[in-house]
């Protein structure tokens, strides 16, 4: 179950960047919100992998995920590299949960 959550919060904060990126909504407070979601989405992550692994399960996917997530750290949010590290962790998360589901 929390997999879903921390995927809705990851999906939020990947919309609300791509939104701000392209100048659709202003980006006045983006970044404030933007890390607030970011830190959301990390403790819902490591929130998921500790249910799977309380649960009997070895998390090796969602630790892989909380990693990719924890990775785009690497990257300042004003670079080319910082959404294309997003798109591909969106890719990643999404393949993540379909075989989870």
């Amino acid at each position: 179950m929390l997999i879903k959550i921390a995927y809705s919060l990851f999906l939020a904060n990947f919309t609300y960047g791509i939104l701000a990126k392209s100048h659709i909504i202003d980006a006045t407070r983006f970044r404030v919100m933007h890390h607030g979601l970011y830190f959301c989405v990390m403790v819902s992550i490591i929130a998921a992998t500790v249910e799977e692994f309380l649960s009997g399960e070895f998390p090796l996917l969602l630790i892989l995920m909380a990693g990719l997530l924890f990775g785009m750290t690497r990257f300042r949010g004003r670079t080319a590299r910082h959404w294309q590290y997003a798109l591909f962790c969106f890719l990643t998360y999404s393949a993540i949960l379909v075989y989870y589901f």
